[in-house]
């Protein structure tokens, strides 16, 4: 409905809507002084929540300049109305936190999605609080030890022999970012040669291979010689002959069991000394089926038995079981998971290979991948050269990885390098980390500050 008084009393009328526009404006409190007041470190960089905060401001002060030009004769707006405006902006532009811990208590917060101040669904609750990370990056001889757990039972002949003629790959991958690095072998075969009558310290219900080589976790090689070094001259050639380790171990794999065991027995000194105290553990499956760990929750189609008739589910070993035990172990932020193992294709079927035919996708080796800022790589893959070059390449990532201290609000999560706000990063859920790709590793001596509203404890 148009205004029809005199155009003087038209010109007051929009004078007095524009200071109202900015007073509701100011009062939504579209800045908060929390990270305001870090973003004055030493990056000294805006932040986007500070860059929508100056747009809207210079969108407000470029909307007084044009109805300024069009009045012809501008009323004097009141004096209380004015300062009230100014000591709302003051009130937003002075309040103050900690630097690396601070809570907010204005509902928009910086760092979330389409920060703008129109559309609140993507904040984070207020009592969250905003936390900053700061690091310098170290390329420089950073430790990882590398378990290997291969499948022994009947079909892995050829990926065994696949891995060990392709090792060199990953040993260049692991040598190209200065890592020292060390490594040994074990297999998924954790039974004995006959059912065991303690399953609460083993679970094989089933007897498939009476004669196999059950390692239950120990270490192959030569005795003095079952870790091998990046400084041993002989380190490829006695890897190639260490991943053979034979096709009669028990059909019923445990590749995730396995390597508790193996760290176990590292633990106990009944392994040689493979997990250093200042290094990251990371643990590499290899296998064409699933983890028989989830098996003790149904029937075993070959034998006929139930194992949830027969009480066994208790003993059933999942990827959730690994990751909280070398969480408690190693601690979080310590070790990832990674697996060389059967796929599907896009059309659900599984994939296929003239060097494997898995008859079973592995879903755990794959869950414990996902959940630790692991990589994954198909056992059907025909360029083993590739797939372990990326999955040494892939490594050098994980040890660069940054454990976050609270739950984090994740649309929030924003990564800055030497003041930069960067991409190439992706925030693992199940370690509550943050893991750089491959590619976008910073360089030695970056600067890495990490933002984020996390959930109180």
């Amino acid at each position: 409905m148009l205004f029809r008084g005199k155009p003087t009393e038209r010109l007051v009328l929009l004078t007095y809507s524009v200071i109202l526009l900015n007073a509701l404006l100011a009062s939504c409190g579209n800045q908060d002084p929390a990270f305001t007041e870090i973003s004055s470190t030493k990056n000294n960089e805006p932040l986007n929540g500070e860059e929508s905060i100056v747009a809207n401001q210079q969108e407000i002060g470029g909307m007084d300049a044009r109805v300024k030009d069009s009045q012809e004769e501008p009323s004097k707006p009141d004096e209380n109305t004015d300062k009230n405006i100014d000591q709302n902006m003051s009130d937003q532009n002075t309040a103050g936190t900690s630097e690396t811990d601070a809570t907010g208590s204005s509902d928009d917060k910086p760092g979330s999605q389409e920060n703008n101040g129109a559309d609140n669904t993507n904040m984070p609750p207020s009592n969250y609080q905003l936390v900053t990370i700061e690091k310098t990056q170290n390329n420089d001889n950073k430790k990882v030890d590398i378990l290997w757990i291969i499948d022994s039972s009947g079909s892995m002949e050829e990926e065994q022999d696949y891995l060990g003629q392709k090792f060199d790959s990953f040993i260049s991958a692991l040598a190209n970012s200065n890592t020292d690095f060390q490594t040994a072998i074990t297999s998924t075969d954790i039974c004995n040669e006959t059912i065991p009558s303690d399953l609460t310290k083993i679970v094989c219900p089933v007897d498939y291979n009476g004669d196999g080589f059950h390692l239950r976790g120990d270490f192959v090689g030569e005795a003095g010689r079952k870790v091998l070094s990046k400084y041993d001259s002989d380190l490829v050639e006695k890897f190639n002959a260490y991943t053979k380790v034979g096709i009669s171990g028990s059909g019923f794999e445990h590749g995730l069991k396995a390597a508790e065991l193996a760290v176990k027995k590292v633990l106990t000194h009944e392994n040689e000394g493979l997990v250093r105290n200042d290094s990251f553990l990371s643990v590499i499956v290899v296998s064409d089926e699933e983890d028989d760990g989830i098996g003790l929750g149904m029937k075993d189609m070959y034998h006929g038995r139930n194992f949830v008739e027969e009480g066994l589910t208790q003993f059933r070993y999942t990827h959730e079981d690994l990751k909280n035990y070398l969480t408690e172990t190693l601690g979080a932020g310590k070790f990832s998971i990674s697996a060389i193992t059967g796929t599907r294709n896009n059309d659900g079927s599984m994939c296929s290979s003239p060097h494997s035919s898995p008859a079973e996708e592995g879903t755990q080796y794959i869950a414990a991948a996902n959940a630790t800022g692991g990589i994954i790589q198909s056992i059907c893959a025909t360029d083993w050269d590739s797939s372990l070059y990326n999955m040494g390449m892939d490594i050098n990532a994980q040890i660069s990885q940054i454990t976050l201290t609270l739950k984090p609000y994740v649309p929030s999560i924003k990564v800055y390098v030497n003041g930069k706000a960067v991409s190439g990063w992706q925030y693992i859920e199940g370690t509550n980390l943050i893991k750089f790709n491959a590619d976008a590793i910073p360089e030695d001596g970056s600067m890495i500050k990490v933002e984020y509203y996390g959930q109180p404890k």
